[in-house]
């Protein structure tokens, strides 16, 4: 594991551990085991940072299902307090924040993400996944 501390664009510090994964064709893409390997004290905010880089000719499929994704997540997730698609020239990611750790194991278990994989499948080149422990999140 690599320890990483940056500050985001959006000026909020992390301290980071990093953990990368293919995106697997069984569709897991998060399994307990890496859970438990960056696990936290249960009341600590978690943020998550990820890249997806979609195959030739479906970054427009991708980026459209991202979006309806995170709208799922907000709607329908109370512990989900940030889900933001954001873009760059290699593809979409997202820049996450749960309300605790139980909130973060919720989100991978809902309806929608179960359906965001499938919708997924066969469209993505390379998976990144990065989860942190929230140092500071000031709100309006």
């Amino acid at each position: 594991m690599k320890h990483v501390c940056f500050v985001t664009i959006t000026s909020i510090a992390f301290c980071a551990v990093t953990i990368t994964a293919a995106f697997l064709s069984n569709h897991q893409v998060w399994g307990q085991e890496d859970a438990d390997k960056v696990a936290v004290a249960s009341n600590q905010m978690i943020a998550v940072m990820v890249k997806l880089q979609a195959k030739a000719d479906e970054e427009h499929t991708v980026e459209k299902q991202m979006k309806w994704f995170a709208t799922q997540c907000i709607k329908n997730e109370p512990g989900t307090l940030l889900y933001t698609i954001i873009k760059d020239d290699e593809g979409v990611g997202t820049m996450e924040i749960y309300k605790d750790e139980a909130a973060f194991q919720t989100h991978g278990k809902t309806p929608h993400h179960a359906e965001n994989v499938r919708r997924l499948n066969g469209k993505i080149a390379k998976f990144d996944i990065k989860k942190f422990k929230v140092v500071n999140h000031p709100t309006r």
